[in-house]
């Protein structure tokens, strides 16, 4: 009886392993890879991130005779303290999309579509956290200071995902590296589009305001800067980042 009873687990695992592999698209497989990739992989990544950044704050020396850097993390002699977690960061992320993601479109039901199932349909990820690995990893790569994979990746984010809730994200971080790179004009195209589109909301004002203000720092700009750094100031809630603007601002 009990070996008949591990017998129909197994089989039921199969099953469920089977019904949820990529190559399907169904309800089912949707949830099974986005939790997973979500609470699983994406998550040990993203501690493996922060943990990075962490050290990097720890370390953090500042020279107050000079104007500080708008951030800690683009500093160089910073880099290297975290590089372990961002390897991490980034071996994750790669394992969750090989893993996780979903391009194959559902089977069609045969009927008329809505305007929202046809948009549905279009989409080229099923997995809606395939993009934050994406986001994850061109953020550790900048971490890195390999900037040609960051801008790869975060690059590739933007036009495979237009959609994305973390499509400002995502965009800020291309701005950051194309600064570090002093690819200004490129930096600009990017800033123009993400002021036309509109889609900075309340949570990341102050953060965009700040990307904006070390644009202008990094070409001397220093009145531009100063606009953006007293919107960064008024709109950023943390505290060690507030202290930080203000005293750019000074």
């Amino acid at each position: 009886m009990k070996r008949l009873v591990k017998i129909f687990i197994i089989i039921a695992l199969v099953a469920f392993i089977t019904a949820c592999s990529t190559e399907k698209n169904t309800p089912m497989s949707r949830f099974y890879h986005s939790t997973t990739l979500k609470y699983n992989i994406y998550f040990n990544g993203r501690e493996s991130y922060k943990k990075g950044i962490n050290k990097i704050n720890d370390q953090n020396s500042d020279n107050y005779a000079l104007i500080l850097s708008v951030f800690t993390d683009s500093k160089e002699e910073n880099a290297s303290v975290a590089n372990g977690e961002m390897e991490k960061a980034i071996q994750k992320s790669a394992k969750g999309i090989k893993l996780h993601s979903i391009t194959k479109k559902p089977k069609p039901s045969g009927k008329a579509m809505s305007p929202k199932e046809k948009e549905f349909m279009a989409q080229n990820e099923f997995n809606k956290w395939v993009d934050h690995c994406y986001l994850l990893m061109g953020k550790a790569y900048f971490i890195k200071r390999d900037y040609l994979q960051a801008r790869q990746n975060l690059e590739y984010a933007l036009r495979q995902y237009p959609n994305s809730k973390a499509q400002p994200e995502i965009a800020m971080y291309l701005v950051r590296t194309f600064c570090e790179d002093k690819k200004f004009k490129e930096a600009k195209e990017v800033i123009d589009k993400i002021d036309s589109d509109k889609k900075i909301d309340k949570k990341t004002e102050g953060y965009y305001a700040a990307v904006c203000a070390d644009y202008y720092l990094k070409q001397n700009n220093r009145e531009d800067a100063a606009e953006k750094l007293k919107v960064a100031v008024e709109k950023t809630k943390k505290r060690t980042d507030k202290l930080r603007y203000t005293y750019i601002l000074a």
